[in-house]
């Protein structure tokens, strides 16, 4: 898995969301509201989600980690032409469907599938059958056996492939570039940017202008060096 800025970005929708809340309460009651998040704070609460388990309870039960993520068994399934597949099974008739693909009928009455229960406390033998079914079938059999059953899939794939697969779009004067498909939901995931992103100081003068700066100060600072000076 690529490295990522998980914290900065869960973060960033951790305020996003405090903000959202904050006027809402502004739009309900009239007052405002003062909010500090601490990023430590946000990842903690993020991480122990799952992670807390039975090290939430006092006296704590266990220590903390979720046992199915921690599993030394979970991970990428080969397939015999080479790939790597992911799969996602929580659910009893997900397992039904690998049994079912792999041939093992006989463990369709067996009591570590039958119930949740069960299969959290035999996640790790369940996750050793996965590879001895994977790897009787090519990625493409793989991927379509599984969505057949719905068993949640997907086929490996490198980060250039990700990026790869990104619309395309013509910017207004730096040419063509791929876009990120928008989040927000009833948007199609084709859709043009409602404005191109602007080139590095373009907005500058208009910004300082807002702020009180006058056109002649604004002139000294970019004549200085202190801002960039933009030219189209």
């Amino acid at each position: 898995m690529a490295p990522i800025l998980i914290a900065d970005k869960v973060s960033g929708m951790a305020l996003a969301q405090a903000v959202l809340a904050g006027l809402f309460h502004r739009e309900r009651t009239g007052e405002g509201t003062d909010t500090v998040l601490a990023m430590y704070d946000m990842m903690r609460a993020f991480l122990l989600v799952e992670h807390g388990a039975e090290a939430i309870p006092e006296p704590q039960l266990s220590r903390a980690g979720y046992p199915r993520l921690l599993s030394a068994e979970r991970r990428p399934l080969r397939t015999s032409d080479g790939g790597l597949v992911a799969i996602l099974a929580y659910e009893r008739h997900h397992f039904e469907g690998l049994i079912r693909i792999g041939g093992r009928l006989d463990l369709l009455e067996d009591e570590r599938v039958g119930s949740r229960l069960g299969r959290v406390i035999h996640i790790d033998e369940l996750y050793r059958e996965y590879p001895r079914i994977a790897e009787t079938h090519t990625t493409q059999e793989f991927v379509d056996a599984c969505a057949a059953a719905g068993v949640p899939v997907h086929e490996v794939v490198t980060l250039d492939d990700v990026t790869n697969s990104l619309p395309m779009t013509d910017h207004p004067r730096l040419g063509r570039y791929r876009i990120t498909p928008s989040l927000a939901p009833g948007v199609p995931v084709d859709a043009e940017p409602r404005r191109f992103a602007p080139v590095l100081g373009e907005d500058g003068r208009e910004v300082l202008l807002e702020l009180g700066y006058s056109d002649e100060e604004i002139d000294e600072l970019e004549n200085s060096g202190v801002v960039g000076r933009y030219r189209s």
